[in-house]
């Protein structure tokens, strides 16, 4: 296995630089004919992300678009792959930045009650309060045993 960086997804999805693209290509060919993998951690998705809306000026739906082509691949194994598939499907009709999904799936997993956030359009969603304990719902409690938005943890068994 071999993981890889920002800069190298990027060209993949956006195919910018001739040189770079042939170099990353030549890469990709020789980790099918080996039957090999390549890393994609979660920093290198929340980069991905920044990068293709503020550089690229990308959609939403074209960005979850091209990295939803990514995590279907059989050559690729995404950190964290689930997290960052719920949090793709939320940021695509949402209104938070990407890397707030991804911190409230992760939190969510974790078994917390939601995730704290200054950021108003974030609060207006499941999963978001506003830090402040007044402002949350009367059911919200912090040693609650089911988390009210939380996905319960999935035990992975072998078969």
């Amino acid at each position: 296995m071999i993981g890889v960086d920002t800069n190298v997804l990027v060209r993949v999805l956006v195919a910018d630089d001739a040189r770079q693209v042939a170099v990353v290509q030549r890469l990709l060919a020789r980790v099918e004919d080996e039957g090999a993998t390549v890393f994609v951690p979660t920093i290198v998705v929340v980069e991905t992300v920044w990068v293709l809306r503020s550089v690229y000026r990308l959609t939403r739906s074209e960005i979850v678009a091209h990295l939803t082509t990514v995590l279907m691949s059989d050559q690729v194994l995404i950190e964290d792959a689930d997290v960052i598939e719920r949090a793709l499907r939320t940021f695509e009709l949402g209104r938070a930045d990407f890397a707030d999904y991804l911190a409230r799936e992760a939190a969510l997993v974790a078994g917390a009650q939601a995730l704290l956030t200054f950021d108003r359009a974030a609060q207006t969603e499941d999963g978001f309060l506003d830090p402040d304990p007044r402002r949350w719902p009367k059911d919200i409690a912090l040693h609650e045993a089911t988390p009210r938005y939380a996905r319960r943890r999935h035990v992975a068994t072998t078969a």
